[in-house]
């Protein structure tokens, strides 16, 4: 029987992913026991129907339920970036790590709180190496980042990006012109004070520029509160809103702009290529992993940000063809989590 340990995994980007994969494994019947996080057990139905055990997203109850259950399962897939906290003889074990920061080798700063998470993280993960025979990823970025920050063997860490195209359908949503939007949270690393600074600037030229934002108010009081006072900017946060809301955003949008300054994988970029949207994204590997961009920016450079806006504004006529280049890797995941 397969273990997929999902927890750590409540929000975000992750959760989709999380959910893809679950239904994927569920129709194609593989006998699985689902560790769930207590904190996403009202969204998972299913369990009345399969093995599975709700627990909080602490240590001290993970190792309680892996002591207990240590000879239950022949395969383990932990998809919260975590090996498990004991080594598992009779099983092999693979860990799924999508989160950059747990392999971040370029020492990027977020401030000393949020810093010393994600030291302390990778620390608890260079502790529990030992307890996974591989590691999945989704981007070659990755495996280079496990191979470099661990020193874990590049013959172990194996490249499985997998995405699902499933945003509604917007029926006839026409573009509007010199709309812009980035689909992301407010998160440091998400880059939108330098997003702001050089939109600020564009408006000043181009007053009909609107921009697009999802910044959760409650979650990101501070960063909210500068959109708010950016009277007469064109800034518009949408705050958290559905994936139908989303996918109108991406209809009507000309340009998806993508600043960030980490990924693993840039699921929006992936995602607005359907809508055939113009994306402007960060000329960094996570980007040009994923998609082919119609333009690129120094995502530390106000400089560069504007720069680039302003080539599109000037210049309509700019033909560069975004597509996608990583393939969805799902058949040969479930394919491994069969045998």
């Amino acid at each position: 029987m397969l273990l997929l340990d999902t927890l750590y995994i409540n929000n975000s980007g992750g959760l989709v992913l999380l959910n893809y994969l679950v239904d994927e494994i569920r129709n194609a019947g593989i006998s699985c026991y689902f560790l769930i996080d207590r904190r996403n057990g009202t969204d998972y139905e299913f369990c009345e129907d399969e093995p599975f055990k709700l627990i909080e997203p602490t240590n001290s109850a993970r190792k309680k339920f892996y002591k207990l259950n240590q000879k239950r399962f022949n395969k383990v897939l932990c998809f919260g970036n975590i090996p498990p906290p004991i080594r598992l003889d009779n099983s092999l074990v693979i860990t799924y790590l999508h989160q950059y920061f747990f392999v971040d080798t370029t020492h990027m700063s977020l401030g000393i709180k949020q810093d010393f998470i994600h030291w302390l993280k990778q620390l608890f993960i260079q502790l529990l190496l030992k307890n996974t025979q591989e590691f999945w990823v989704q981007s070659k970025h990755m495996k280079e980042g496990i191979h470099i920050k661990y020193s874990f063997k590049k013959s172990a860490i194996h490249v499985l990006p997998f995405y699902q195209l499933d945003l509604p359908q917007t029926g006839n949503i026409n573009k509007i012109d010199l709309n812009f939007c980035y689909i992301s949270s407010g998160a440091p690393h998400k880059n939108h004070i330098r997003l702001l600074e050089a939109w600020v600037r564009i408006n000043q030229k181009y007053p009909t520029a609107t921009l697009h934002l999802t910044v959760d108010q409650e979650s990101y009081p501070d960063l909210s509160g500068i959109v708010s006072k950016l009277d007469g900017a064109n800034v518009i946060n949408h705050q958290v809103i559905s994936r139908q809301a989303v996918a109108e955003l991406f209809a009507k949008s000309e340009y998806v702009i993508y600043p960030s300054l980490a990924e693993s994988f840039g699921l929006g970029l992936v995602e607005s290529v359907s809508f055939n949207c113009k994306i402007l994204a960060a000329d960094y590997s996570y980007t040009h992993s994923s998609i082919v961009p119609h333009d690129t920016f120094d995502p530390k450079s106000v400089d560069s940000i504007e720069a680039c806006i302003r080539r599109q504004l000037s210049n309509s006529n700019l033909v560069n063809k975004t597509e996608i280049l990583c393939e969805n890797k799902m058949e040969i995941i479930i394919k491994k989590l069969e045998n």
